[in-house]
């Protein structure tokens, strides 16, 4: 690592700290909990709470957990969120206490309806620009596409993002290109979101609590892509009761089953999807012929103490198309991760997760010809294995400040081919690639005034292509002539061939004009590593 950014990153750290204590030095006590949805139990994202007087606002973070510090006295908590009933508690704060807060989904009889439009995707109250929310009550909303909801449908209905093309996965942002989006499921990275070419998403609607798309000035913990993040959340599970819903649809059926394992301790779900497109057209296709896609979702977790929870969660996905066996093709994404919540104290919340992630596909080819009998396998893949883990101080009601290290392994497997003619076999096989990133950041969310508010971030990342290859090393030459080869060196380990280290400043700016109008500006500097060609 560049020692220089890493003393430069540090310093920054410090001296955000020095500053947000000395803001801290008269008494304050601390209101904390986390933000749950009453009927499940589920964690319930960015959910805003305000302590009133004085109008101290947080959000819950990715977990559902809150922190406000503020002076003694008397205060009205208000907790809101999309599709729920407000929650209101008043508080005599003369020591620190938890104030868990319990959600009820909104239930209201009126003598009068009135139906407008109304955006799929909200705006968060947040301080960054370009965000958008989709939480599981407004998933259950989405328009349907053949029958069925998609999460990366209703994110085409959004300005400045576009579909990639039929017959094309993924989707564009301002500009930018498929693979300039950093997709998360549950902070694995996704490499192929789509399904049957595009025509749907990996993401299974009954798993799914929260959707953020970040398209802009994203926050200084994600890095990697330039043009957009879209984070996704899974359901933990309903820790209350045992829950079995499905559908049957014109392309695919689904279920999904969710239950506690212990009661308000821990909760599981495990949802799956399997399309029969080529059961329908069977009857009309002669020969035997594939077509479909799976995939199965799953999550658990368990509260080891007030303290301290565990998360477990995993997905895997697969397409088939084939024909007559004289073409197959085979693709698909798994992910895990494994992430650990701890509660230092009121204030110091800390995450931890442990992730691993690969996309792989096959093609098979087969010729049956006369005097010919001639087959083609070819198999690609690309894994990667990371940790990340993110330590946020909620300082008082005017600082909140984010620090954290994320490191990613990459295995490259661009692929090896088998070529079998007449019971003689030929391999080409492509030398494996490696590569390994790590990122440190600091960020510091300050509410200057009521209605002034500066997020303020800074990220240093390093980039190491590792060895086990052949590195070629060219003399100059004169102009429009190829370089002629020096000299050729073999790395068989895994040391660093060649490092990139970057500096990403991250600056955000909120100003309130009036009650929910914003004026925002930002500036941001992102760096990307991996490419697709």
């Amino acid at each position: 690592m560049n020692h220089q950014a890493g003393r430069l990153l540090f310093f920054c750290m410090a001296f955000l700290l020095a500053f947000a204590d000395a803001h801290a030095q008269k008494k304050l006590y601390t209101i904390s909990g986390y933000v749950r949805d009453t009927a499940n139990g589920e964690a319930l994202i960015n959910a805003t709470i305000i302590l009133s007087p004085g109008n101290a606002v947080v959000q819950s973070n990715a977990y559902g957990f809150y922190s406000i510090s503020v002076s003694p006295g008397q205060y009205m908590l208000t907790a809101s969120y999309a599709g729920y009933g407000n929650f209101e508690k008043n508080i005599d704060l003369q020591e620190s206490q938890t104030v868990n807060v319990r959600m009820q989904t909104a239930r209201a009889s009126l003598e009068e309806v009135t139906v407008t439009g109304e955006r799929r995707l909200k705006r968060t109250n947040t301080v960054a620009l370009g965000i958008q929310q989709l939480s599981a009550a407004q998933i259950k909303k989405i328009p349907a596409f053949m029958g069925e909801p998609d999460i990366v449908k209703a994110l085409l209905t959004l300005p400045g993002i576009t579909n990639a093309g039929e017959g094309a996965s993924g989707f564009n942002v301002r500009g930018g290109n498929v693979d300039e989006n950093l997709i998360l499921l549950d902070e694995a990275p996704v490499y192929n979101s789509s399904h049957l070419l595009g025509f749907f998403s990996v993401f299974n609607p009954d798993a799914v609590k929260n959707v953020t798309l970040y398209k802009s000035a994203f926050p200084a913990e994600y890095g990697g892509r330039t043009s957009s993040v879209l984070d996704i959340r899974m359901k933990e599970g309903d820790n209350q009761k045992l829950a079995v819903n499905g559908g049957i649809g014109n392309i695919f059926s689904r279920i999904a089953v969710e239950g506690p394992l212990q009661k308000n301790k821990s909760s599981f779900i495990v949802a799956a999807r399997r399309s029969y497109i080529d059961v329908l057209a069977k009857p009309f296709l002669k020969g035997d012929n594939s077509l479909y896609f799976y995939d199965i979702t799953a999550k658990g977790n368990v509260q080891l103490n007030a303290n301290n929870t565990l998360y477990l969660s995993g997905y895997l996905g697969r397409d088939v198309l084939g024909f007559n066996n004289q073409a197959n093709f085979k693709w698909g994404n798994s992910t895990g991760t494994l992430r650990w919540n701890h509660l230092f104290t009121r204030k110091l919340f800390l995450n931890t997760s442990l992730y691993y992630s690969k996309y792989d596909y096959r093609l098979k080819f087969k010729s049956t010809d006369a005097g010919s009998n001639q087959q083609y396998d070819w198999v690609s893949n690309i894994q990667t294995t990371g940790l990340k883990s993110s330590l946020t101080w909620y300082v008082n009601s005017r600082h909140q400040l984010k620090a954290g290290i994320n490191l990613a392994y990459y295995n490259f497997y661009p692929g090896k081919g088998l070529l079998t003619s007449n019971g003689e076999a030929n391999e080409i096989s492509l030398v494996r690639r490696y590569g390994a990133e790590t990122a440190l950041y600091a960020e510091d969310t300050w509410k200057i005034t009521h209605a002034l508010t500066l997020q303020a971030g800074l990220r240093f990342t390093q980039y190491n292509y590792l060895g086990n290859t052949t590195v070629y090393y060219f003399r100059d030459t004169t102009q429009n002539t190829s370089k002629p080869l020096d000299y050729a060196s073999n790395v068989k380990d895994r040391s660093p061939v060649t490092t990139y280290n970057y500096l990403e400043p991250r600056i955000s700016l909120r100003y309130e004009l009036k009650k929910n109008t914003f004026l925002k500006a930002g500036f941001s500097r992102s760096t990307q590593f991996l490419h697709l060609l």
